[in-house]
């Protein structure tokens, strides 16, 4: 979400033209989903960040 707030806020400060309404996806984390979301976070590179997360959530990081 936020890099895509960063790239239309860029692309209106260039004159350029937006969409109205973007569309960022969304997901629930959930316990289950914890090892599938760790290893997509591994390939691109913010384990560090789900960490943090699973933190905040009281989850036991990897």
């Amino acid at each position: 979400m936020g890099y895509l707030s960063v790239e239309t806020a860029l692309k209106v400060t260039k004159g350029e033209s937006v969409e109205k309404f973007v569309d960022t996806g969304v997901d629930i984390i959930v316990k289950d989903k914890r090892e599938f979301l760790i290893n997509e976070m591994e390939k691109s590179g913010g384990i560090g960040y789900l960490n943090s997360l699973s933190n905040k959530l009281g989850i036991p990081a990897r």
